[in-house]
């Protein structure tokens, strides 16, 4: 719920007598996109939460500088590992995609180096 919970004071009456009461924070079921996952993902939160979402950018920028406990959320806990996860695949397949590209590079310039070789010869 982004921080936020129960709040608790007292109701004050006109003849100033005092009565407990309990706010409760404005919870509502929203619908965010996740562009790492490339999904829609439905979450109850503050709308405190949706305003800092769109602060942070995101939900994905949100889950990954929140902690586990700071999240407080099984489903933001769940989330957030599975954009860990993602994320850590896309680094790996870019730097794969980065090696390949040196890779090939290397082998047309060796090819060129042969040609200009044959063609002195």
């Amino acid at each position: 719920y982004g921080g936020k919970s129960l709040g608790f004071g007292h109701k004050v009456s006109h003849s100033n007598r005092k009565s407990k009461r309990t706010w409760h924070p404005n919870v509502q079921n929203k619908t965010v996109f996740s562009e790492i996952l490339d999904e829609r993902i439905r979450f109850k939160m503050t709308t405190h939460a949706l305003r800092t979402i769109d602060k942070y950018g995101g939900i994905d920028n949100y889950l990954t500088k929140h902690s586990h406990e700071e999240l407080n959320s099984m489903p933001g806990s769940y989330y957030k590992d599975l954009i860990h996860n993602k994320k850590a695949e896309l680094r790996k397949a870019q730097r794969n995609a980065v090696a390949k590209a040196e890779e090939e590079e290397f082998e047309s310039e060796l090819k060129m180096e042969e040609a200009e070789a044959a063609v002195a010869a």
